[in-house]
């Protein structure tokens, strides 16, 4: 229920990913083998998100109608935020593809009036998941005061007495009529009972299967209409004996030039609980019976009946009297007790091209609601324009995606625990300035497709690549190999025989198994003849190439850390250079391991035992994302005369990642200087901006620590503002 801004509960920050460069060789079993019709494609997340899966849910809109199998106009209740109405007549599907389109024009919707129409659909009812990975191909306008988004929100199956529900049938055979060109249809029909009240609500949708007799349909076997609406009547003030009359002129028009049989469906499509009830063609009065008045000429319905669910579903009710139209009313979508609104992707025309964010809402929209957000995330642009956004969902952990590459990712026993629905939607205005206005006309969202599956992702494993794994390396210009030098991987090394400097490089392709954090070990032979100088480029999920220079006249024949790094399955690389080399290069092999699980030790800023302060620290626990129950900060107060150390109590010295955390605000300073103590004694100094970053572990850096003497101070020396002392982490890195 979008009904309000995202609070961003610390200062953005924006991430820049890399161009998706090259796809890695598990293409083939992302593209599959698609079949045609309605029937499920034999497609798979992977390679973006590799694991066991078994798919749940698709929609390749390859129709030219919404299935009302699997989508509905509007979520579970009868609103929609921003500043357009959701408007039928503003969802298409064409060429392949979900098109809801912006513009400016006046529109009603569920009694509310607004000067913009735009349009939101979902899988409300029709389809509901719980855990799993899903995921939508979409293309939107950078359009100041568009506002489309992809996400979740709750749905337990609790939608009340099922037994209360009812939807009508009615069926107009005009196969013996020829009325001419139509220029005016109305559906009328004259209410026999209802529910007292104004919550109402009734929406008149077309239905293509005529098939059916009133003899014989029951819920169970009631053919869907199409979603989209007709039209809608809400909160009818009407009494028993009165009319609704409701616009069919369109519909009529398109089957009298077909077969000319007309069937429709009316329904309560968000549980407003009232009754609503018209006399059917079995009433014994003719003059109350329901009419399509085409022309100015009057039909009666052939055919009509009422389907009712729960205990009901088999019954047929074709011989009724009347026909009825409820929803009955649960709580299956609240963002309580377990429920949490999840938008895999929100953005903003005001932000630009390829600009979106991920945002996690729950405990209501009132006073009680807590949010979490991670501001902008900018990516790469791609030929046709359109990009995949995913989420992967487990218990505690969800995990964000954008074209296969791994955003965020939030780890919280909060994480939404009951089953959701999926949302389309493209709205209008939201927040930051970000106003609608003629420019929005004729503005489009495509959806290529919406796929969901259960399973699980896969576990990250180390992978080695060898220079002789022709499928995991590329090259450019030539390298020779050779056995010369001892501690080489394999049967041999490459090197590029100290010849065309700059025009020679060899590219290590891992076949990761899952996105995340690893250290990067490469390996050579040495000997004197060597470069000192040779670039290594390590490619990262979210940021900039990253270059490490090594000596190759040093340390052969093992594995040497490179660093830690956040690599994703579809762009992981390691590229030996040339460049400026003062030598023979030797490409031998490169390892990558996942940052170890185990060994762990988190230091709060509550545990006593290990932790000292100079100076005088206030708890806090007023932004979230803290580890423990709170966080300290200096007051902004006294600069350079406070400290704060965490002494974490490692097992056995040697090489340990080591990672701090705390929550983000405008007012933090972004010049924190942390000082890691390495084994010797020595200190490495790493500044912090503690206005990003927030709720995560943030890594400092690899470190050798010794149980002597490991430590991290947070100083207030020369800081501009709030400086937090949280939780640090250390994680062993082991042997490679």
């Amino acid at each position: 229920m979008k009904t309000k801004p995202p609070v961003r509960v610390e200062p953005l920050r924006r991430v820049r990913l890399q161009p998706l460069c090259r796809l890695r060789r598990t293409t083939a079993a992302l593209i599959g083998a698609l079949a045609l019709g309605g029937t499920l494609h034999a497609v798979d997340p992977e390679p973006f998100v590799p694991g066991t899966w078994t798919l749940q849910f698709q929609d390749e809109f390859d129709g030219t109608t919404v299935d009302g199998t699997k989508w509905r106009l509007g979520g579970h209740y009868g609103g929609i935020a921003g500043s357009a109405g959701n408007s039928p007549e503003n969802i298409t599907v064409a060429d392949g593809k979900l098109k809801i389109k912006g513009e400016q024009r006046a529109v009603t919707y569920s009694g509310t009036n607004y000067n913009y129409a735009a349009g939101e659909v979902s899988t409300f009812v029709n389809h509901r998941q719980q855990y799993g990975y899903i995921e939508a191909r979409i293309k939107y306008p950078a359009v100041t005061g568009l506002w489309p988004a992809f996400w979740l929100m709750p749905d337990r199956a609790s939608y009340g007495w099922r037994d209360a529900y009812r939807r009508a049938y009615l069926k107009f055979d005009l196969t013996g009529v020829n009325p001419g060109t139509v220029t005016s249809a109305t559906l009328k029909l004259k209410v026999s009972s209802m529910e007292t009240g104004g919550t109402n609500n009734m929406v008149a949708m077309k239905l293509g299967d005529d098939t059916w007799s009133e003899s014989t349909i029951t819920w169970n076997n009631k053919p869907t209409p199409n979603p989209i609406w007709i039209a809608q009547k809400w909160n009818n003030q009407v009494s028993v004996g009165s009319e609704i009359t409701v616009d069919v002129t369109g519909y009529v028009a398109q089957e009298m030039s077909g077969d000319k049989v007309i069937s429709l469906v009316l329904a309560d499509t968000f549980m407003r609980t009232k009754l609503l009830a018209f006399h059917s063609s079995e009433a014994a009065n003719a003059a109350d019976r329901p009419q399509l008045v085409i022309n100015g000429v009057a039909y009666t319905a052939t055919e009509d009946a009422t389907v009712r669910w729960g205990t009901l579903a088999n019954n047929n009710y074709g011989n009724a009297v009347d026909v009825a139209v409820k929803d009955d009313w649960g709580d299956t979508a609240t963002t309580f007790n377990g429920g949490m609104e999840v938008d895999i992707m929100e953005s903003l025309g005001i932000w630009g091209a390829d600009v979106t964010q991920h945002a996690l809402h729950w405990d209501g929209y009132g006073t009680s609601h807590k949010s979490v957000g991670w501001g902008d995330i900018d990516y790469a642009s791609t030929p046709d324009g359109f990009h995949t956004y995913g989420v992967y969902w487990e218990p505690g952990l969800l995990a964000f995606y954008i074209d296969g590459i791994k955003t965020v990712e939030y780890a919280n026993s909060r994480v939404m625990s009951v089953p959701a629905y999926f949302l389309l939607s493209l709205q209008m205005g939201g927040w930051g300035g970000n106003n609608p206005g003629p420019q929005v006309n004729n503005q489009v969202m495509e959806v290529d497709w919406v796929r969901s599956w259960s399973g699980t992702r896969a576990a990250p494993v180390t992978v080695t690549v060898d220079n002789t794994d022709s499928a995991d390396v590329e090259t450019t210009g030539t390298w020779a190999t050779s056995s010369t030098n001892s501690g080489y991987l394999g049967s041999n090394y490459a090197h590029d025989g100290n010849t065309a400097k700059g025009a020679k490089t060899f590219t290590y392709l891992p076949a990761l198994q899952a996105d995340g954090e690893y250290l990067v070990y490469g390996r050579w032979t040495s000997y004197t003849n060597r470069a000192t100088n040779v670039p290594i480029d390590i490619v990262s999920a979210n940021g900039p190439v990253s270059t490490v220079t090594v000596n190759q006249q040093l340390n052969g024949g093992q594995w040497n850390l490179l660093g830690v790094y956040d690599l994703a399955v579809v762009t992981a690389e390691a590229t030996i250079r040339t460049t400026g080399t003062n030598g023979y290069v030797i490409a031998d092999a490169m390892r990558f391991k996942p940052v170890p699980t185990s060994g762990i030790i988190n230091v709060d800023n509550a545990d006593s035992a290990s932790v000292v302060a100079t100076g005088t620290w206030t708890a806090s626990s007023s932004t979230p994302g803290y580890l423990g129950t709170n966080y300290l900060h200096d007051g902004n107060t006294a600069k350079g005369t406070k400290t704060f150390s965490f002494k974490p109590a490692i097992a056995a010295a040697g090489e340990h990642l080591v990672y701090a955390r705390w929550p983000a605000d405008a007012n933090r300073a972004n010049n924190v200087p942390v000082d890691i103590v390495k084994t010797d004694g020595s200190v490495v100094t790493v500044t912090v901006n503690q206005q990003q970053n927030s709720n995560t572990w943030t890594l400092l850096g690899v470190f050798p620590l010794s149980p002597a003497n490991a430590e991290v101070k947070f100083r207030t020396t020369g800081t501009n503002g709030y400086v937090i002392a949280d939780g640090v982490r250390v994680v062993p890195a082991g042997t490679p």
